[in-house]
């Protein structure tokens, strides 16, 4: 995310707010966590 938030500042001239970019990163970063555990374990009996 953030290697495309730089080149997308460098290429097309966006400036964007870090604030922001750090909270989408948390954001995505958390969702993939929640995601990762709901997740059925291997081998594991429903």
């Amino acid at each position: 995310m953030l290697a495309l938030w730089v080149m997308a500042s460098t290429a097309f001239g966006l400036s964007i707010d870090p604030l922001v970019v750090g909270l989408v990163v948390c954001t995505v970063a958390g969702l993939v966590l929640v995601a990762a555990g709901l997740r059925p374990k291997p081998g594991a009996r429903l």
